[in-house]
């Protein structure tokens, strides 16, 4: 048994060897990593769907493809908003971005920039949950320009310098 276990570490040292190694060489993948809560198999993951991005006019667009955007349900001029799909979207890719983006709310404690402040206010008013599945939607978005535009990711002015 113990053996066994061995053989297992091993083989998953071995594959996130492997995956670390995919996300240097390309560009794009690396470039994704640098946004929080975004590791190397949600950048490959989220590259492989996206690709150039162009197929989706919009950041919004890619977040609704993907299933992180609520659902709503309209009648007589009354709009319901609702939690996420379940039916909509990689659920594998989905899966991988909430819980980089859920790793990042609980990792939260005092907010050094303005997203930090947003997702803590985020947190205390709707729940680490739904405040995961928002830095989800973000981070996609963000992604998605990213791509789209071919820039890299700078975290929004420090919050000394914002005051």
């Amino acid at each position: 048994m113990h053996q066994r276990l061995l053989e297992l570490r091993e083989d998953i040292e071995s594959m996130t060897r492997e995956v670390d190694g995919l996300v240097r060489q390309h560009p794009v993948c690396k470039r994704l990593t640098a946004i929080e809560g975004i590791g190397p198999i949600g950048a490959l993951s989220l590259y492989a769907v996206m690709g150039s991005g162009k197929a989706f006019t919009r950041s919004r667009e890619f977040a609704a493809y993907l299933g992180l955007t609520p659902r709503q349900y309209s009648s007589g001029g009354k709009t319901n908003i609702v939690g996420i799909s379940n039916k909509v979207g990689n659920r594998r890719l989905q899966s991988i971005l909430i819980q980089g983006a859920r790793a990042d709310v609980y990792r939260m404690k005092e907010p050094r920039s303005l997203k930090d402040r947003w997702l803590k206010d985020l947190i205390e008013r709707a729940g680490p949950t739904r405040a995961a599945v928002a830095l989800a939607n973000k981070n996609v978005r963000t992604a998605w320009a990213m791509v789209t535009q071919g820039t890299d990711y700078q975290r929004r002015l420090q919050l000394e310098m914002a005051a």
